[in-house]
């Protein structure tokens, strides 16, 4: 009897915390502030339908969320671009610092066009610059 009772102590404690301690990562209280590049737009307008040979991306691109709109296993919302057949996450820049991703135009529900210039480095697009069109 005196162990039962421990017991159920426990486990309401470890619930009370879990509660007071949870959150789902995807709120902007609970993303760390990045500073914020100064993003120019490139000027060049052809929209890349294949990786180049040098890895080197300077042009439009599809981008959108990874998870919600281009198929990635992504545990949650992250931003992606699309080259080719091929979805590379984004680095430099995040989901986040281009409105709110969930709204009616946001990453989260449409599939946008992007001014980038950057480079594929493992396999991860990395952003020089990245500036959606049409803002």
């Amino acid at each position: 009897m005196k162990y039962k009772n421990n017991s159920q102590i426990i486990i309401i404690i470890v619930i009370i915390i879990n509660f007071m301690y949870a959150s789902c990562g995807s709120c902007q209280g609970d993303i760390p502030a990045i500073e914020k590049s100064i993003q120019t737009k490139s000027t060049v307008n052809t929209l890349h339908m294949s990786m180049p040979s040098d890895g080197i991306v300077n042009g439009l691109v599809i981008t959108s969320c990874g998870k919600c709109n281009l198929g990635t296993k992504d545990r949650g919302c992250s931003l992606s671009v699309k080259i080719g057949d091929e979805i590379y996450p984004v680095r430099g820049t995040s989901i986040h610092d281009h409105g709110d991703a969930h709204g009616s135009t946001g990453f989260c529900s449409a599939v946008r066009v992007a001014w980038a210039k950057g480079k594929i480095i493992k396999n991860v697009f990395v952003a020089d610059s990245f500036v959606l069109v049409g803002d």
